[in-house]
């Protein structure tokens, strides 16, 4: 669907007229620039209010998207911020919980809650009957704009191997022509957490996290992307749950069930296959992942700097391990004290196959232990 002239122009003459005159007779304009649909951060303009605003923009074209068998989340009245599953459509009695999507662990249909309502390009709706009963993401994405994050996600999900199916957050499916994507849905842009909001009980769980989202750097790497915003925020875990409510770790991060993956490729950069990745450079990307390292603005090579930050992002909450195994203190020194060097190259398989050198030298019983604590931090451990 797009919006020309007073035509909403879509993919057949009698979508077209259908969905004019229903633009007409309710009085809506539907954005088709990306300007629109981007929070303008205008002070002048109360948050609650912008919010009202998005939500209004999302309901109006809740029909539209009902027609394609998406049924919009609806506002939450006690909390503005918030979306929730829309009352009136009742789940199938059989959901599929396989691959792309997550598993569902929630509670309560509250579980399900959608926070991401401050984000005018992103919304949140159920599939309908004939579908799944899954929750999906609906992004825009402007016709004219080049949309980064889609396409290398496509390249990457062109020749996926069969071991690997999901190391970037998957799509459902495109519908270009209306200027946007499905998604799994998920808690803010994810399938769920995957640091944060529920522990880790065992250290083969932490080098999991770790195997998984080094190898899924691995395989970008392989296709020439460059994620360049590797930050918690942007890895997922292939399970939806509430955030401070008691689950079971040992099933959500057990080895037979998790699933880590990259979304958000905004920032990122893809080169032709034949790229050699360590003579790349370009400007640094400063996002929240540089700047925790402290690198500094300038030229680097993307690739580098992914490994880094990923190694230390990484580095928070499994170095917890580290005096019940003492290498792991030095496979992240080792690592980071060449962050400053404009020369240094590292590349994600080297550090792969150091780090499950590490995990081959170590017992069950190492494996089954309790971590220490729950971050590391200069030395220290919280707990």
């Amino acid at each position: 669907m797009f919006h020309s002239a007073n035509l909403v122009r879509c993919d057949s003459f009698f979508e077209t007229i259908r969905w004019t005159l229903h633009a007409w007779w309710h009085g809506y304009h539907i954005p088709t620039d990306w300007a629109t649909w981007t929070s303008t951060q205008d002070t002048t303009i109360p948050v609650l209010e912008e919010l009202q605003i998005t939500a209004k923009r999302w309901s109006l074209l809740a029909p539209f998207f009902a027609s394609r068998g998406y049924h919009l989340y609806v506002p939450n009245g006690r909390h503005p911020r918030e979306t929730i599953p829309p009352s009136s459509f009742k789940l199938p009695n059989q959901m599929g919980e396989s691959y792309p999507y997550g598993r569902r662990k929630c509670a309560s249909e509250n579980g399900f809650m959608f926070s991401g309502i401050q984000l005018p390009r992103l919304g949140s709706a159920r599939q309908g009957r004939k579908r799944s009963g899954n929750q999906d993401g609906l992004q825009f994405r402007e016709r004219n704009r080049r949309a980064k994050d889609i396409p290398k996600a496509q390249h990457a999900e062109s020749e996926g191997r069969p071991s690997q199916p999901d190391t970037t957050g998957p799509r459902v499916y495109h519908l270009q022509w209306t200027r946007f994507v499905v998604t799994p849905r998920n808690n803010f842009r994810r399938w769920g957490y995957s640091f944060v909001g529920l522990p880790f009980t065992t250290a083969e769980q932490l080098f999991i996290l770790a195997d998984q989202l080094l190898e899924g750097l691995v395989f970008l790497h392989e296709k020439r992307i460059a994620h360049r915003d590797i930050a918690p925020q942007n890895t997922v875990l292939n399970s939806l749950f509430e955030r401070g409510t008691r689950h079971d770790p040992n099933d959500i991060r057990g080895p037979s069930n998790a699933r880590y993956a990259f979304i958000d490729f905004d920032a990122s950069s893809i080169f032709p296959m034949e790229t050699d990745i360590q003579t790349v450079v370009q400007d640094r990307e400063m996002r929240i992942g540089a700047h925790i390292l402290d690198l500094e603005e300038g030229k680097s090579n993307p690739f580098t700097d992914d490994v880094l930050i990923l190694v230390d992002t990484l580095q928070y909450p499994v170095r917890v391990l580290e005096r019940a195994i003492p290498e792991i203190g030095p496979f992240f020194d080792e690592i980071l004290k060449n962050k400053a060097g404009p020369n240094f190259r590292i590349t994600a398989v080297s550090v792969l196959e150091e780090l499950r050198r590490i995990r081959s030298k170590l017992t069950q019983e190492q494996l089954n232990q309790l971590p220490e604590g729950r971050l590391w931090q200069d030395g220290a451990i919280s707990y």
